[in-house]
């Protein structure tokens, strides 16, 4: 199958997706920080929905996601940046969600 992940720069679910045998491909208007440039595409996705995807999953950006009890703590932390900052660092070691979502979606 060949897969289209929008929004994501790390290339951890386009990597379990490939681990899969299918043709994953990474699209994020940063260059990727994966070890694959050459499945990462680097533009907005917008110009890249028509080329042919037989499934196409988009990720919001993560900044903020990643705290679970992000409703329980006071809302000046959302805008302070170096809060934010961790955020991001701490779902990128969350290697097994990629897996479980590349898992449940293309099998």
């Amino acid at each position: 199958m060949k897969v289209l992940l929008a929004c994501e720069e790390s290339q951890a679910v386009a990597r379990e997706f490939r681990a899969l045998g299918h043709e994953a491909y990474s699209c994020d208007v940063l260059p990727t920080s994966g070890k694959n440039p050459e499945w990462h595409i680097q533009g907005d996705v917008i110009n890249h929905l028509n080329d042919g995807w037989d499934m196409i999953i988009g990720f919001p950006p993560c900044t903020y996601m990643t705290n679970g009890g992000g409703g329980r703590m006071n809302r000046a932390h959302y805008k302070n940046k170096k809060f934010a900052g961790g955020s991001i660092a701490r779902s990128k070691t969350f290697s097994g969600i990629a897996k479980a979502m590349a898992l449940q979606w293309a099998t």
